[in-house]
């Protein structure tokens, strides 16, 4: 009999169905599943971890290159404004007007006149103040005996009966004027002026901004006037 009993237990132990209970609460069906606000934040937490320690592993490189880059325009290169030659300066407007057709027919060029102002040098040659108009009148007799004429003796304040032997624009005339009458036996004596004048210049523009050579200007220019020729930018 007793056996009969143990046999009986084991086979109800080998064949009972095992419940397994769950920890969860059991929710009615439609009814959203509430989550506790410390599962959610250590989610949160084990996600951003996660997330950071992924961005670590990608090298610097793989980053910029997954990041979307912003096109940048180029600056176009500033043009160099055409090249210009300047010829001048010319005392008179009617000389300038002269050379501006002269130069435009023989290059092609656009020629302009244009008025400026310079500041100019001129050199005075004399003679010094004597005491009396007397004795200023008989150098000046002597002067005429060599031949020369052009010279004016001076009545105003600071240069009384001194004599004027002229005014020159260019350094060489007036070193020229001075060595005639320091050979005659004279004491002359120079001093520069300064001045702010108004002049001419002419704006010689190449045709198609083609780079012209000074040298190809001087020889239609007046070879007794020191007019000089330069490069500048077109207005």
């Amino acid at each position: 009999m007793a056996l009969l009993l143990n046999v009986a237990f084991l086979y109800w132990q080998y064949t009972r169905e095992t419940v397994v209970v769950s920890s969860l609460p059991v929710v009615a069906p439609g009814i959203e599943q509430l989550r506790l606000v410390d599962e959610g934040v250590e989610s949160e937490r084990t996600f951003d971890s996660a997330t950071r320690q992924n961005q670590a592993e990608v090298p610097e490189e793989q980053q910029d290159a997954d990041s979307p880059k912003q096109d940048v325009a180029e600056a176009e290169p500033l043009k160099p404004a055409p090249p210009c030659l300047v010829a001048g300066p010319m005392v008179k407007k009617q000389l300038a007007e002269q050379l501006s057709g002269r130069i435009s027919k023989s290059t092609g060029a656009v020629v302009t006149s244009r008025r400026v102002e310079v500041q100019t040098q001129q050199y005075w040659i004399y003679l010094a103040s004597v005491p009396s108009l007397s004795e200023a009148q008989r150098l000046a007799e002597g002067l005429a005996g060599h031949g020369l004429k052009d010279y004016q003796i001076l009545a105003s304040p600071g240069k009384k009966n001194a004599i004027s032997l002229g005014l020159f624009n260019e350094k060489e005339s007036a070193q020229r004027r001075y060595e005639q009458i320091h050979d005659m036996g004279y004491s002359p004596h120079i001093e520069i002026i300064e001045r702010i004048a108004k002049r001419y210049e002419l704006l010689i523009r190449p045709e198609q901004g083609e780079l012209m050579q000074p040298a190809r200007i001087r020889p239609l220019l007046p070879k007794d006037l020191s007019i000089g020729v330069r490069r500048d930018v077109c207005e």
